[in-house]
């Protein structure tokens, strides 16, 4: 394995698939133990979804971009 990605996170995210998730679980939305004590509540969570849905994006953009560049590629110059 020369070029590898590994992320743990979610930049191909919809508004709808963060509104699924934080209506299946709910139950998971409470305040947690540990250093903060706290989850994000689901009103955090949602709060100007479309635009921040949008700004990630635009992070994946930028990251993909540069991870496909590895591999010698360039999605703008097919």
């Amino acid at each position: 394995m020369d070029k590898v990605l590994a992320l743990q996170c979610h930049l191909q995210v919809t508004p709808k698939m963060v509104t699924d998730w934080v209506a299946r679980y709910h139950e998971a939305l409470r305040p947690a133990d540990g250093p903060s004590g706290r989850v994000q509540t689901e009103t955090e969570i949602t709060r100007a979804l479309p635009q921040r849905v949008r700004a990630l994006r635009r992070i994946a953009d930028l990251v993909y971009t540069r991870w496909l560049e590895g591999f010698g590629e360039r999605p703008d110059r097919k």
